[in-house]
């Protein structure tokens, strides 16, 4: 067979794949995006890094919208009672879902009351919001910090 009539037998079929794989590509990089850890993990760095400096305007950002009214009464309490002196992202598992994780961290904090440094682990859930396409906290656990070393 000769190149010019190969070429023309096949060259509608080049034609086809050469517009389907980029399509292909392109929506699977766009799935990929709502159940990829590593942007969960940057939205969970940028919530609590936030907090950590006292930018609760930022943090709240990341809070969906049915948790921002509990979350600024936590963070009013927050503020006023807990440093929080650095974090570590222990574990980060999607759901079958893909639209929801959960995400363990250490935190080390301390109560502006009685300055002796706490570790504790808590857990949050996180969601991916379709429609704006963001990763949002429903269930930050912050409150536990508020708690941690009370007498009891």
């Amino acid at each position: 067979m000769s190149g010019m009539v190969f070429l023309r037998r096949f060259f509608p079929l080049f034609l086809l794949l050469g517009f389907l794989c980029p399509a292909m590509v392109a929506c699977q990089t766009l799935t990929g995006q709502k159940c990829n850890p590593e942007t969960l993990g940057l939205s969970v760095e940028k919530f609590l890094t936030a907090v950590r400096w006292e930018e609760y305007k930022v943090a709240s950002e990341f809070v969906a919208p049915p948790s921002r009214k509990q979350f600024w009464e936590d963070m009013d309490l927050f503020q006023k009672r807990v440093r929080l002196m650095d974090f570590q992202v222990r574990d980060v598992s999607l759901r079958q879902s893909s639209l929801s994780a959960d995400v363990v961290l250490q935190c080390r904090f301390y109560h502006t009351d009685a300055p002796q440094l706490h570790t504790r682990t808590i857990q949050q859930e996180w969601r991916y919001m379709e429609n704006e396409k963001v990763w949002l906290v429903v269930r930050h656990d912050l409150e536990s910090l508020i708690l941690a070393g009370l007498p009891k």
